[in-house]
């Protein structure tokens, strides 16, 4: 019997370990997500400010002003998705962290619960 109950704590103590890793690892790639989204973005706004310089350009305003109101708008919101994506790959690295040190407390639990049964 004792052999039932050791071996169902182990399919419980695996199947925690699964479950935690997989939460870890949806919310990496969610913020993965989130920051190529944002990176996208980021393109869109430097096309948008390179149609907006030629369209001038071609208007004969010329030189740019740097106190451009539109300029200075998306360059700001550049600089937003920037900062946060800063923040989101913040996130990751302590979520990989996380990670880490739940697979090396789980591999050292398991090493203690093995070396107890021989």
């Amino acid at each position: 019997m004792s052999f039932f109950k050791d071996a169902s704590e182990a399919f419980l103590r695996y199947t925690e370990k699964i479950v935690n890793k997989t939460e870890l690892y949806a919310k990496i790639g969610r913020l993965i997500v989130d920051i190529k989204r944002m990176e996208n973005d980021i393109q869109k706004i430097h096309r948008e400010i390179g149609e907006y310089i030629y369209t001038k350009f071609s208007n004969g305003a010329f030189p740019i002003q740097s106190d451009d109101t539109t300029l200075n708008t998306k360059c700001e919101k550049i600089q937003e998705l920037l900062d946060l994506i800063a923040k989101k790959r913040e996130e990751i690295a302590e979520l990989r962290r996380i990670a880490e040190e739940r697979s090396a407390m789980y591999s050292s639990n398991n090493r203690s619960h093995g070396s107890t049964q021989q």
